[in-house]
């Protein structure tokens, strides 16, 4: 038991920050799962990784050390085992009784932030969800402001009626806004996947700041930050790529979209739930594309361009 309790001492500092040694650890534990996941954009090696740590605790009566791990972290479960592995392995723990899982991040109050998960209540009651992507801040003050998303993860897939409520999902369902706006998706040709929701009644701090939007260029190096996968990074491989999305039973044939592919084996762009997410150039920052599908290889998002054109006509003031 004293092990136990060594240990968990040991991972708070960890957690804290002062163990300059236990960063090391982590590190060592971060490399491991290079090999294991063929994960080479996860972690940055020029930072600790800390950060990925998010909670530590002893399970009563069951003499059990648990470790949790940001579940937002690109194979999380490959790194939980890493990490049990070289714990047990450093401290001559028995493996029984440690336990090292995919978790949430604890918070005090709400707080939104692009790549949470958001969506329709429709969605939370079969467990979905997907992902904010990004804020339209209002000039006004009198005025509240807006998120953006997909029409399939605010709206529903067109089923959805203005004014419905729109729910945070990371943790609990708990409303954030109504329905403001969506593009509905036709049996014709599509270009966009898009829906607007009103913030209402919540008062927790929001980004500041703002980026730039433009084109994105054939083989330029993109990322997201979405509510499945998290921090991801690909590679843009077509700017008019068609394609026919199922959505639930139905599909529609959406044309001229941005194709991203990561160019690494079972290291994927997105998957279900990242709908949504803000895809940003990295090199400049600049807001691309909005992600709206994917299968095992590919991942497709409307063009920046064509949003921020559908969204000044519903009257958004977008410099």
């Amino acid at each position: 038991m004293n092990k136990i309790y060594n240990a968990k001492s040991y991972i708070e500092e960890i957690l804290l920050g002062i163990n300059t040694d236990g960063i090391g650890f982590v590190k060592e534990s971060a490399y491991s799962h290079f090999q294991k996941s063929n994960d080479f954009f996860g972690f940055d090696f020029n930072t600790d990784h800390s950060e990925q740590l998010v909670s530590v605790g002893l399970i009563a009566g069951q003499s059990i050390l648990e470790i949790g791990i940001d579940i937002r972290l690109w194979k999380s479960g490959i790194f939980c085992d890493c990490f049990k592995d070289d714990l047990c392995r450093k401290l001559m723990m028995n493996q029984n009784n440690v336990k090292v899982i995919p978790k949430q991040r604890y918070n005090a109050n709400l707080v939104l932030n692009p790549g949470n998960k958001v969506g329709h209540p429709n969605l939370s009651k079969i467990n979905s969800f997907g992902s904010l992507g990004f804020f339209l801040l209002p000039y006004d003050t009198s005025k509240n402001p807006c998120i953006v998303s997909n029409n399939h993860v605010l709206a529903d897939t067109n089923k959805a009626n203005v004014g419905d409520s729109i729910y945070s999902l990371d943790s609990y369902p708990s409303k954030i806004g109504v329905l403001k706006n969506y593009l509905p998706i036709t049996t014709g040709e599509n270009k966009l996947d898009l829906a607007v929701a009103e913030l209402q009644g919540f008062d927790s701090p929001l980004p500041a700041g703002s980026f730039g939007y433009r084109e994105p260029l054939i083989g330029e190096k993109v990322y997201k930050q979405g509510a499945t996968t998290g921090f991801t990074q690909g590679y843009v491989r077509s700017l008019h790529y068609t394609a026919k999305i199922n959505y639930g039973g139905a599909s529609a044939v959406f044309v001229d979209q941005i194709q991203i592919t990561t160019g690494v084996p079972n290291y994927n762009f997105s998957e279900g739930g990242d709908s949504g997410s803000i895809i940003k150039s990295s090199a400049t920052n600049s807001l691309v594309g909005l992600l709206f599908a994917g299968n095992n290889k590919w991942t497709l998002a409307n063009h920046q361009t064509l949003v921020v054109q559908q969204l000044k006509q519903w009257g958004y003031s977008i410099k």
